[in-house]
């Protein structure tokens, strides 16, 4: 575990393999932390990579701030780590959140990345905050930011996210999603998060069409992002795309269903993928 201080907070990174010849930058959702990848995926690409994770700012053991939610700072968040391991270029895996962080990462940087690996990735029009307010008809930002994390205890079932955490005890998965919970709503309460998220803009097509990254699109048959994914897989000229049992949560459900799909992806040319 190491601490590293960028844009002025400090991250908890975690790294596997740090010897490997290539790295993968792997990138979590909202509200999760890097156990996201720890305990599921990162193992197995570092028998040939060199796995970066991180905590992103306010999460886990990453310090909480109160701002610098929007995907700009948080794509500089990525930049700087890799810079602090000076790392000139590397791979990057996303999922949710942390998916539309990758892909801001392969727009803005492109210098910077090889193979952009993109799981369940959400249009930022279409996030949890604007699906609550349009439901319920509210635009007071206030009450979303009083109401949404009660909402969100009670719709979803957070301990489902923690599921992927291996040997854990129904107390320890308890422990954990309540803990989900608590940093939620801090960031729905005590920072910029939500309004950073409205503030958002889609993806614009012609930066899509910009992207000379192969892309591997990872999606949930069942998943309510669908149409997003549909939009970068015929915007983006070289992807891969894959659905795959399950909906939103299918990476962490049965993470093992998409190991041969990620690593064949960044051993093999997308285009031999698609053939």
């Amino acid at each position: 575990m190491a601490i590293i201080t960028v844009n002025n907070v400090k991250f908890h990174v975690q790294e596997l393999n740090p010897s490997g010849s290539q790295t993968i930058v792997m990138v979590s959702g909202m509200v999760s932390t890097l156990a996201q990848w720890y305990f599921t995926l990162a193992p197995v690409l570092a028998k040939k990579y060199h796995v970066l994770m991180f905590d992103l700012r306010g999460h886990g053991k990453t310090e909480k701030v109160t701002y610098g939610y929007d995907l700009t700072t948080i794509a500089s968040d990525v930049i700087g780590l890799m810079d602090s391991k000076k790392i000139a270029r590397a791979h990057i895996l996303g999922y949710s959140f942390g998916a539309q962080t990758a892909l801001k990462c392969a727009i803005q940087f492109p210098e910077r990345f090889d193979k952009i690996v993109l799981i369940e990735c959400p249009s930022t029009q279409h996030t949890m905050i604007h699906r609550y307010m349009k439901e319920n008809k509210i635009t007071d930002i206030e009450k979303v930011k009083r109401e949404l994390p009660n909402d969100v205890l009670k719709r979803y079932n957070l301990e489902r996210e923690t599921a992927f955490v291996e040997g854990q005890t129904d107390k320890k998965r308890k422990f954990l999603g309540i803990s989900m919970f608590k940093t939620f709503e801090f960031l729905c309460q005590q920072t910029t998060l939500l309004e950073d998220l409205l503030s958002e803009d889609i993806f614009p097509e012609e930066d899509l069409e910009k992207i000379t990254s192969e892309v591997l699109l990872l999606f949930g048959k069942e998943s309510d992002c669908l149409k997003e994914a549909e939009r970068l897989h015929n915007h983006i000229e070289s992807t891969s795309y894959f659905l795959k049992n399950g909906g939103h949560w299918f990476i962490m459900e049965n993470p093992g269903d998409s190991f041969d799909n990620i690593l064949h992806f960044l051993q093999t040319p997308v285009r031999e993928l698609i053939n």
